[in-house]
C-alpha cells in the first residue's frame, strides 16, 4: 500500500478549506456522522461537494491511509439500472461516468438490494443498502462540482422516485401476500370446520342407520311373530273347526237315530194296535 500522507496536506490552502485534506488537486472531507446514502449526498452537497469518485489505485490507497481502521464510509457509486437483478455493468459513479477502476472486497459486488450504494473500509469496496448508516467521504476539486451536483441530484430524485414506487409496490405485494395468507388460513379453518361437520354428520347418520336397522329388524321380528301367531291361530281354528264339524255331524247322526228310532217305535205301536183291532173284529164276527 502506498502512503499518501507525505503527499497530502491537512492545513487550509487556497484550494481546500479548513478540516479538508488536499491530495493531487482534489480536496477530501471525512464526514464523521452516520448517515444514509441520501444523507451522505446531502451532507456533501451542503459543503458544495460530492461523494468521492475513486479514479485509480493511488487515490484509493490515499483514502485508506487517511481513514480510521474499520471505519465504513459511503463513496459515490450508484446503480445505473434500478431493478432487483443487476449486472456489474449497471454500476456507475454518481456523475454517470464508468467505473474504470474498482477495488471490490472478496465476493463483491454482490448485487442484492433494490437500492444500493458502495461502502469503503480499509481500502476495500462493498455493496451497501441505501438506508444503512455509515460515515462518508466528500470530494471537491478540479471537476465541475456544480454540474456534477445537478446531475447527481437529478439521479437521486429519479432514484428516489423509483425507490418510492418500488417500495409502494413491495408494500402492495406484501399486503397481497398477507391477505392471501389470511385467506389461506381462513379457508383452511373453514375446510377443517366443514370436514369436522361432515364427520360429525356422518357419525350421526351412522348412528341413525344402526338405530333404524335395529328398528327394522325388530319390526321384522314382530311381523314374523304375528305371522307365527296367525299360523298357530289358523291351526287352532282348523282343529276347532274340525271338532265343531265332527260334533255337528255327531249331533246330526244322533238326531237322525233318535228320529228313526221314534218312527220305528211309532210304526210298531201302530202295527200292534192294528193287529189288536183286527183280532177284535175277528172275534166279533
Amino acid at each position: 500500500m502506498c502512503s499518501g500522507k507525505s503527499e497530502a496536506r491537512r492545513v487550509p490552502t487556497k484550494k481546500c478549506q479548513n478540516n479538508w485534506t488536499e491530495y493531487r488537486n482534489k480536496c477530501y472531507y471525512f464526514h464523521e456522522e452516520l448517515v444514509t446514502l441520501k444523507g451522505a449526498f446531502e451532507a456533501c452537497k451542503a459543503k458544495n461537494a460530492t461523494l468521492v469518485f475513486i479514479r485509480n489505485e493511488r487515490e484509493n490507497n490515499f483514502l485508506e491511509s487517511y481513514s480510521k481502521p474499520r471505519d465504513r464510509h459511503w463513496i459515490g457509486m450508484r446503480e445505473l439500472a434500478h431493478r432487483y437483478y443487476y449486472q456489474f455493468s449497471d454500476l456507475r459513479w454518481m456523475d454517470g461516468s464508468e467505473m474504470n477502476y474498482t477495488h471490490w472486497s472478496r465476493d463483491e459486488p454482490e448485487l442484492r438490494y433494490s437500492c444500493m450504494g458502495a461502502g469503503f473500509v480499509d481500502g476495500q469496496w462493498f455493496i451497501q443498502e441505501c438506508n444503512d448508516k455509515m460515515k462518508a467521504i466528500c470530494q471537491s476539486g478540479n471537476e465541475n462540482t456544480d454540474v456534477k451536483l445537478m446531475k447527481i441530484e437529478e439521479v437521486f430524485d429519479v432514484t428516489q422516485n423509483i425507490t418510492d414506487k418500488i417500495n409502494s409496490l413491495e408494500e402492495s405485494i406484501l399486503k397481497l401476500e398477507l391477505d392471501f395468507e389470511v385467506f389461506k388460513h381462513n379457508s383452511s379453518e373453514l375446510l377443517k370446520s366443514f370436514q369436522k361437520r361432515v364427520q360429525e354428520d356422518a357419525q350421526k347418520l351412522a348412528t341413525h342407520q344402526v338405530s333404524l336397522n335395529k328398528k327394522i329388524i325388530g319390526t321384522h321380528s314382530k311381523i314374523e311373530e304375528i305371522h307365527e301367531l296367525r299360523r298357530t291361530d289358523s291351526k287352532h281354528s282348523n282343529v276347532w273347526l274340525l271338532i265343531l264339524t265332527s260334533l255337528t255331524v255327531f249331533i246330526a247322526l244322533v238326531l237322525i237315530v233318535i228320529f228313526f228310532h221314534s218312527k220305528i217305535q211309532f210304526f210298531s205301536i201302530f202295527n200292534n194296535r192294528s193287529n189288536t183291532v183286527r183280532l177284535t173284529d175277528s172275534e166279533d164276527i
